[in-house]
């Protein structure tokens, strides 16, 4: 009998499937990026001036910062009482 990996039937049931997603993974997330953080900081910084984010990147940075304060306003709002 084969096992169709894509059928719901088969996988929710399954305990190893949920806990190699909920535990594995978010292990090798943090280790990569523990890895990547060794190496920007091996990394030498450049001794000319850098110029400041411009296009893509400072719209990221402006909504993230909207966005976090926004979080903390509505946990503010829901604890307040």
């Amino acid at each position: 009998m084969s096992v169709n990996p894509f059928d719901p039937k088969t996988i929710v049931p399954a305990k190893h499937a949920q806990h190699v997603v909920l535990i594995h993974y978010p292990i090798a997330l943090f280790l990569a990026g523990v890895a990547f953080d060794f190496l920007a900081q091996q990394k030498v910084a450049p001794r000319e001036r850098t110029a400041g984010l411009k296009g893509t990147l400072l719209e990221h940075l402006v909504f993230a910062r909207v966005s976090t304060v926004m979080i903390w306003l509505v946990w503010w709002v829901h604890f307040r009482s």
